[in-house]
């Protein structure tokens, strides 16, 4: 069984082989259409899975759809990438893959690198409305790298000049000592992930030594609880 999804009509459809091998011959040109698919295929047009749109049609569709979402959202919303690396080897991560297999990225941002980011970003923001919440998301890898540190400060500090907002996605292996600069710059929501008790945790979430985690981020967590910040 296999799930079509289409987010522009915001249609899942759960269908079978066949269905796929028809989709798949008829993006190849190798098939021809005959009445026991046509049922099927008119199914699949009027979901939205198959169109008859052009290729600059459906440009222009897809363009017209995302205008549409970021209008209503009233954020200006980008996604910060501090680094590709990771100090955990969570036994679910389908991250591994981008670092198995093809060129290694770049493990860690420079401040030039961070400079040419707002550039483009701070561009891109000014085309919009001035009355839109500007935000960034500090995400990886793991951002909250403790060799990373001098980036990240300098992410925030750049940003909230800027009058942007952070919030982050983290291990929050090193929350603890990340602590000040999340409280300075009030980086929040900060989300944090908890595979449940210790003993459950420590199994899937283990570091690069085999060892667990779980008593890093509770004590990351333990120092921000305090705080106005949403975790």
């Amino acid at each position: 069984e296999y799930l079509l999804v289409n987010p522009l009509t915001q249609q899942i459809s759960l269908v079978d082989e066949d269905v796929i091998s028809l989709l798949l011959s008829i993006n190849k040109g190798e098939m021809k259409i005959t009445e026991k698919h046509e049922e099927v295929i008119e199914n699949l047009r009027k979901i939205g899975y198959l169109t008859d749109q052009s290729s600059s049609q459906e440009e222009k569709y897809v363009h017209e759809a995302c205008r549409e979402f970021f209008n209503l959202t009233g954020h200006n919303k980008h996604a910060f990438v501090i680094t590709y690396d990771c100090n955990l080897r969570c036994t679910y991560c389908f991250k591994k893959v981008f670092l198995t297999y093809g060129q290694q990225p770049d493990r860690v941002n420079s401040l030039r690198k961070v400079d040419k980011i707002y550039q483009i970003i701070t561009k891109l923001d000014n085309q919009s409305p001035k009355e839109r919440i500007k935000s960034i998301s500090l995400y990886g890898g793991e951002p909250f790298l403790l060799q990373n540190k001098e980036i990240v400060e300098y992410v925030l500090e750049k940003g909230h000049r800027l009058g942007y907002t952070f919030d982050v996605n983290t291990n929050g292996t090193a929350l603890g000592q990340f602590a000040p600069l999340v409280r300075r710059f009030h980086v929040s929501p900060i989300r944090v992930t908890l595979d449940g008790v210790k003993e459950i945790h420590d199994k899937r979430r283990i570091k690069a030594d085999g060892s667990g985690s779980f008593d890093d981020i509770v004590f990351g967590i333990e120092m921000l609880k305090e705080s106005d910040l949403q975790i």
